[in-house]
């Protein structure tokens, strides 16, 4: 299979169509991508998103059972992420992903302890 490059809003990410067949979206856009303008002069195709996003919603393709964690222990969880995350794999029809977020099951990814002496 001949990988398939995304440009991203400027972004380039390099992947397999079996990978975009995950989701009924990017199914659609491969059915009609050999006869639309969505290509580039590059090769490339076009994908109006945030390409750091994007990231996200590329990797979870890639691993459909591997949900995102976005937290460190100086910060916490970055709700602002999760937020762009889940409109994005709603966009993208990424279901389970978009479901993971919406009922906030990262909340259970995270236990912390403090010792109080």
């Amino acid at each position: 299979p001949h990988p398939i490059i995304l440009n991203v809003s400027g972004r380039k990410y390099r992947t397999h169509s079996a990978t975009l067949q995950t989701s009924p979206c990017f199914q659609n856009l491969l059915a009609r991508w050999p006869s639309c303008s969505d290509r580039q002069a590059d090769g490339s195709y076009f994908i109006d998103a945030d390409p750091a996003v994007f990231e996200h919603v590329l990797q979870f393709m890639r691993r459909p059972s591997q949900f995102p964690l976005f937290w460190t222990k100086a910060t916490g969880l970055d709700y602002a992420l999760y937020t762009k995350l889940e409109a994005e794999a709603d966009y993208f029809l990424l279901h389970d992903l978009r479901d993971w977020i919406r009922t906030k099951r990262y909340l259970g990814a995270v236990k912390t302890v403090t010792d109080v002496e």
